[in-house]
């Protein structure tokens, strides 16, 4: 089976925490539905942590979402702000 790259539609950059360390995620929403966050930074210092799954949306929806970015990117900074995360 090949190796074919997953098309990223939307990208969102979010942070968290605060006290003692402000973290910074970075937010993915892939052609194929999975959506996957990571950690970039602790306080200002880069990191570069693997991709962690966080769910995978409906085929319905994603007709919906591909045509519209902006859609795309609002429905990852809903999923970023359930888990206690704001847009950056």
């Amino acid at each position: 089976m090949a190796l074919i790259p997953r098309k990223v539609i939307a990208r969102l950059v979010s942070v968290s925490g605060g006290d003692p360390a402000e973290l910074s995620w970075e937010w993915i929403l892939r052609a194929n539905g999975q959506v996957y966050c990571r950690l970039t930074g602790i306080d200002g210092r880069w990191e570069r942590k693997p991709w962690t799954p966080v769910t995978r949306l409906a085929a319905v929806e994603m007709p919906r979402l591909r045509g519209t970015p902006a859609r795309a990117v609002a429905l990852l900074g809903e999923l970023a702000r359930e888990r206690g995360h704001q847009a950056a």
